[in-house]
C-alpha cells in the first residue's frame, strides 16, 4: 500500500484484503469535497455470487442458474447523503449468463460487458437507476427497482437490441411463498430461439447431477405481444 497525504487530502493506493476478498483499491479522500472534487473510492476485484453477498447484493437472477463463474469488477464509489453511489464496469469474458428469456446467452470466454450504477442508502441496495448488459450484436439496458423492505421488485428493460430482436421487457418479482416471476415482452420483434435452444440442452443433461436444470429455475410466466416471434434460428 502507498499513502500520500497533502493539504487537500489523501490518497491510499494499492492492493488490500477485506473480509477474505483480495481487492485493488485507491482511496482518494478530499478533506474539502465540493460538487467538482469529491471523495471517492475505486475498487477492483474478482465478483462472484458468494462475494456479492458479503457486499450485501442477493438477487436471484444475478445467481445460478442465471449468472456463474464470476465477473472482473472496477468499482467507483461516491459519497452521497446516507450513502453513496457505486458506477460499476464489469468484464464478463470469465462469466456464463444465461437469460435465455431474454435471448441474451452468454457462454464462458466469451466478450461481454456490464455496465450499472447502485445506489445504496444506510448500508442497503436501494436502487440500480441504470444498468447494461452487451455482447457481441446484442445488448440491453433498463433499471432496477426494490421494495420497501429492500427485495427485488421489478426489472424494467427499456431497449432490447439483437439481430432479430427489437423490444423491451419488464419483470415482476411477486415476492411471496410462491416466488413467482412475470416477464412481459413487447415491442416490434423477438428471437425466443435462445429460450427454446436452452431448454432442448437441459432436457438432454441428466437432471439429478446438473445445477443448472429446468427444475432449479423459478417459478416463471412469460407473456409475448410483438409484432414478429421467432422460436428457431431458421
Amino acid at each position: 500500500m502507498k499513502l500520500y497525504v497533502d493539504n487537500n487530502g489523501l490518497l491510499v493506493d494499492g492492493d488490500a484484503v477485506f473480509d477474505d476478498i483480495p481487492l485493488t483499491i485507491s482511496w482518494n479522500e478530499r478533506f474539502k469535497p465540493d460538487r467538482d472534487n469529491q471523495s471517492q473510492y475505486r475498487v477492483k476485484l474478482q465478483l462472484d455470487e458468494a462475494i456479492a453477498k458479503k457486499f450485501g447484493v442477493s438477487v436471484n437472477v444475478l445467481s445460478k442458474p442465471y449468472v456463474d463463474g464470476h465477473i472482473d469488477i472496477d468499482a467507483l464509489a461516491v459519497p452521497t447523503k446516507d450513502g453513496y453511489r457505486l458506477d460499476i464496469n464489469g468484464d464478463l469474458k470469465h462469466s456464463i449468463l444465461n437469460y435465455s428469456f431474454l435471448g441474451f446467452v452468454k457462454p464462458l470466454d466469451e466478450n461481454g460487458e456490464l455496465k450499472s450504477t447502485l445506489i445504496f442508502k444506510n448500508g442497503k441496495l436501494q436502487s440500480i437507476p441504470e444498468f447494461s448488459l452487451t455482447k457481441k450484436d446484442f445488448s440491453l439496458g433498463g433499471k432496477v427497482n426494490f421494495d420497501n423492505k429492500n427485495r427485488l421488485k421489478q426489472v424494467d428493460i427499456n431497449d432490447i437490441k439483437g439481430p432479430k430482436t427489437n423490444a423491451r421487457a419488464q419483470i415482476d418479482f411477486a415476492n411471496d411463498k410462491d416466488n413467482k416471476i412475470t416477464v412481459n415482452i413487447s415491442g416490434n420483434s423477438y428471437d425466443l430461439s435462445p429460450f427454446f435452444d436452452n431448454r432442448d440442452k437441459e432436457e438432454q443433461k441428466d437432471t439429478s447431477k446438473s445445477e443448472t436444470n429446468l427444475e432449479n429455475t423459478p417459478n416463471m410466466d412469460i407473456n409475448i405481444a410483438v409484432n414478429r416471434l421467432w422460436s428457431n434460428p431458421d
